[in-house]
């Protein structure tokens, strides 16, 4: 089942945003963007995988992949701002998942640009 490791990951990012104290589950001490950008580069990069191991890339692949991270993050905002009582949504915080998916995205092309293709 190839993606599996996007779908682990994606329940993961759901579990920690949802939570009402996610610092005391993860015992991080890091600023939440920088959390933010992690999660979302994590997630993007998983989303890719089935690619990779493919080696099958398109422009359509890496504009799939970032569309529907990005797309997660905003409904994970929107959760978090209906479903919890100490959490909010924050632009901020989207605009960190987009860093961390732009990240993921221009990391993985230089990873794939070094891996040899089938056409080769």
């Amino acid at each position: 089942m190839a993606c599996l490791p996007a779908v682990l990951v994606a329940a993961g990012i759901a579990f920690v945003s949802l939570r009402e104290n996610p610092q005391a589950l993860l015992s991080l001490r890091m600023n939440d963007k920088v959390i933010h950008g992690v999660m979302y580069a994590v997630l993007t990069a998983a989303l890719l995988l089935p690619a990779m191991v493919k080696k099958r890339f398109v422009w359509s692949t890496y504009l799939s992949a970032g569309m529907t991270a990005f797309l997660y993050g905003g409904l994970m905002e929107v959760l978090q701002a209906c479903c919890t009582t100490s959490r909010s949504a924050e632009w901020a915080d989207l605009v960190a998942d987009g860093i961390g998916i732009v990240m993921a995205l221009i990391i993985t092309e230089r990873i794939r640009s070094r891996i040899p293709s089938d056409r080769e």
